[in-house]
């Protein structure tokens, strides 16, 4: 039985973060060929919207939410001990640092009708929101800008992979909302700092989630 818990996770740096103002979705095509993420719509139910923080090893390893996941995760292997053959751990370690990612589908498909998500929270460090904003001004938050997320912890029984037919136990984060600091504002015309959001403690003013619905 799927379970799924809310977590925030400490102030990190985003690695790449247009995809949480668009969702985004794959397309053999893209990049010549090699493949790649492209804008979707947001009643595409291939569509995602996406985004990965990075953190130090030493604050992460500090921080609640690493212990908190850390004891979902080994829980979630002890109870199926046995039962699986490759993990897929909540977050990784990639050039010295630690990548949380997280998602969230843009829509689905009931019946014949295509439902649409209501889509992640986009904020300041003061709860303002900044989604209407980022849209409006054909802008969106670029890599490098402090941020932290607020996740919902998706805890599946193992799923086989249908070519190599091995069991895998996996733990995923689903995409709830994000808070910015410092943003790091990208255009076609250049980028800057996006001033709003700039020099207010991150730490303070996150959004009351009870009101918005996943």
């Amino acid at each position: 039985m799927a379970t799924k818990q809310k977590f925030v996770t400490p102030v990190g740096e985003s690695t790449y973060s247009p995809w949480v103002i668009v969702p985004s979705k794959w397309d053999n095509k893209a990049r010549d060929g090699q493949g790649g993420s492209v804008k979707g719509e947001l009643n595409d139910t291939d569509a995602k919207f996406n985004i990965a923080l990075s953190f130090s090893v030493d604050a992460f390893s500090k921080s609640d939410f690493k212990k908190s996941i850390d004891n979902l995760w080994d829980a979630h292997k002890k109870a199926h001990d046995g039962k699986y053959d490759v993990e897929r751990p909540p977050y990784i370690e990639k050039d010295g640092n630690i990548i949380v990612k997280a998602r969230k589908n843009a829509a689905y498909k009931k019946g014949s009708d295509i439902i649409v998500f209501k889509q992640p929270y986009v904020i300041d460090c003061e709860g303002n929101d900044k989604l209407e904003y980022f849209t409006n001004s054909n802008t969106y938050p670029g890599a490098g800008c402090t941020a932290r997320i607020e996740v919902t912890c998706y805890i599946p029984d193992p799923v086989k992979n249908p070519q190599t037919k091995e069991m895998i136990l996996k733990m995923e984060f689903d995409l709830v909302g994000v808070q910015f600091s410092d943003a790091k504002e990208q255009s076609l015309t250049g980028g800057g700092n996006l001033g709003s959001i700039e020099g207010v403690p991150i730490m303070a003013g996150m959004a009351e989630t009870d009101d918005i619905p996943f």
